[in-house]
This record gives structure tokens, sequence and C-alpha cells, in this order.
């Protein structure tokens, strides 16, 4: 599945890119669909909705795409070896 939104989100940046607003909006709606936490889709779609001029739902959007973005990071940090010095976070020693 991540295949397949991948290559969703990727045909809806470039139809955004090119000013195509009404596919890309199809195409970032479609890849919500599939995963409603998908960051990057919520934060290009909050954006491609601001420049519509749809406030309320631009702000949702980047809300939440800032908030699941929130917890990812929070996860990694959690789970992941903290270094003990400086040096070894800089991979000195």
């Amino acid at each position: 599945m991540a295949a397949l939104t991948g290559d969703l989100l990727s045909r809806a940046i470039a139809a955004h890119q090119q000013g195509d607003r009404v596919q890309a909006e199809s195409l970032y709606r479609r890849v919500l669909s599939k995963e409603k936490r998908n960051t990057d889709a919520l934060h290009y779609f909050g954006l491609l909705q601001a420049e519509n001029e749809r406030w309320d739902e631009a702000a949702q959007l980047l809300r939440e795409a800032i908030r699941f973005g929130e917890r990812i990071v929070g996860r990694a940090r959690k789970s992941g070896p903290r270094p003990k010095s400086p040096e070894q976070a800089r991979g000195r020693t």
C-alpha cells in the first residue's frame, strides 16, 4: 500500500506544481483516504487549500500534519539509543 500511496502523492505534487489544482486535490484526497495520517499529503493539501483560499480547511490540514509529524518524531526519539556524551554523538569514540 505504501508504494501505491507514494505514487499517488508524487502525482499529486506534480499536478500541484504544474498548476492543475483540481487534479492535485483529487489525488491528495485519494492518498488521505488510504492513509489519513500521511503527513506529506496533509501538508501539501493544506498548502493547496490555502492557495484556494479555503482557510479553515487549510488550517485544519496543516494542524493535523504537525500533530502527526510530532508523534512520529517523538516515537523515534523514544525508541533510538541515546549517546552518552557529545563525542559519541559526533562519532568520535
